[in-house]
């Protein structure tokens, strides 16, 4: 298993016991859920800035592709041009 399955397995963990959480706030009991991105050294390398742009991008895919589950960035993605705003799609 490569790392960035090993992390997947980790983050679908994370999110799902982030849905089964329920929060008590003014009284009322509230739930949510969490979109969650990976991007992985044996793929882009240990540069910070790309890697966290390629986690980036796999947390939109997340989110467009229907919010409440892991991501993991693949070569293959499309990468935005420098100064693009991924967080401004959603």
């Amino acid at each position: 298993m490569d790392l960035a399955q090993q992390a997947h397995r980790v983050a679908e963990r994370i999110r799902h016991r982030f849905e089964m959480t329920t929060v008590p706030i003014a009284g009322s009991p509230v739930k949510a859920t969490a979109s969650l991105g990976i991007a992985s050294t044996e793929a882009f390398g240990y540069e910070l800035d790309t890697l966290m742009r390629r986690a980036d991008m796999a947390v939109y895919a997340a989110k467009r592709g229907g919010r409440n589950r892991v991501m993991v960035a693949n070569l293959g993605d499309e990468m935005p041009a420098a100064g693009d705003e991924t967080s401004s799609e959603l």
